[in-house]
């Protein structure tokens, strides 16, 4: 596996992490996106309460939890209404022992911010998972029967290093026969 010796938010360590600013009450719109190839991670935010409103840029019906994990090139916008005080965001490697990531929501001059990003309550409490999300009416596909049935198998070459699909690289891929407006 390779170890990294940081994770960052918005390009920051933890050290010198990014500073989210609010006010009490207010309510504020986040993009969290996943932009590594290698590690997933589980992202709550010190007491609150996170509303997901589209995953991977499609609305969703609206569902409440307290963490979710991002996969690899994937992005869940969510909301909040900002607490009184500083809380911890945090991003935590899901499966690795390593670094967290964390940034900072700042709303007032008071600090109850987690001292480890492992230890927001919030990441152990409810997580989001496929089964809760459903698209919003606009974004619905009608019920009909599928036109065309596709097997991928997705594997990795080279110790782990080379991603396959059906057993080729990107490089070695044959087309697939899709029209547009199948549905597959």
């Amino acid at each position: 596996d390779v170890v990294y010796p940081g994770h960052l938010i918005n390009g920051k360590l933890p050290t010198d992490p990014i500073t989210v600013s609010a006010k009490p009450g207010q309510r504020v719109k986040l993009r969290v996106i996943n932009a590594g190839g290698d590690t997933a991670y589980r992202f709550a935010i010190q007491g609150h309460t996170l509303k997901v409103t589209h995953a991977d840029g499609y609305a969703t019906s609206p569902v409440m939890t307290d963490a979710f994990i991002v996969g690899m090139g994937e992005r869940y916008d969510v909301e909040i209404t900002a607490g009184d005080g500083t809380f911890t965001i945090a991003a935590i490697p899901e499966g690795k022992d390593a670094p967290a990531a964390s940034a900072v929501l700042r709303t007032s001059r008071s600090s109850n911010a987690a001292d480890d990003p492992r230890s927001v309550p919030e990441l152990s409490k409810r997580v989001l998972t496929y089964a809760d999300l459903s698209p919003a009416d606009a974004v619905r596909l009608p019920m009909r029967t599928v036109d065309k049935t596709l097997d991928l198998t997705l594997g990795m070459g080279r110790g782990g290093r080379e991603w396959l699909l059906n057993g080729k690289t990107y490089a070695e891929h044959e087309p697939m026969e899709i029209t547009q407006g199948d549905r597959v």
